[in-house]
């Protein structure tokens, strides 16, 4: 199976659970204004913009580097960001607080600026090695 799809399958599996916690965390009376749902239809795209990054860094990457290293960022990305959403439903590691849901509009923003840096520097080094080689 190629790193892209791999990639790709996780990415899916990753956003599939986070939308489900998001869902799980939102009351369901408060999407009957249109303002709301539409703040929950951003904030969805908002929760899966990391993992899209990474399947398309993924996909479009021309190194090595790039292209495992998408897989290996989504992974890490991913567990946290998840533990860190399941944790805001079901306090694990922290107690309940009407604040906790502010995770949803924090984390993906340190998982994007995670991805796009860790992208950068594994193109850099993909480029530096293939320069190398030659």
């Amino acid at each position: 199976m190629t790193p892209t799809r791999l990639t790709a399958g996780l990415a899916v599996l990753f956003g599939v659970v986070s939308l489900w916690l998001l869902l799980r965390i939102w009351h369901t009376d408060d999407v009957s204004q249109l303002s709301a749902a539409a703040f929950l239809v951003g904030l969805s795209f908002w929760v899966l913009s990391p993992y899209a990054i990474l399947v398309v860094a993924a996909r479009i990457g021309k190194f090595r580097t790039v292209t495992w290293g998408a897989l290996a960022v989504l992974v890490v990305i991913g567990y946290i960001g998840n533990f860190d959403y399941a944790d805001a439903n079901f306090h694990f590691a922290s107690k309940s607080d009407p604040q906790n849901a502010l995770v949803f509009l924090v984390l993906p923003f340190v998982q994007n600026v995670v991805a796009v840096v860790s992208m950068g520097l594994l193109l850099a080094i993909g480029y530096w090695l293939d320069r190398r080689k030659r």
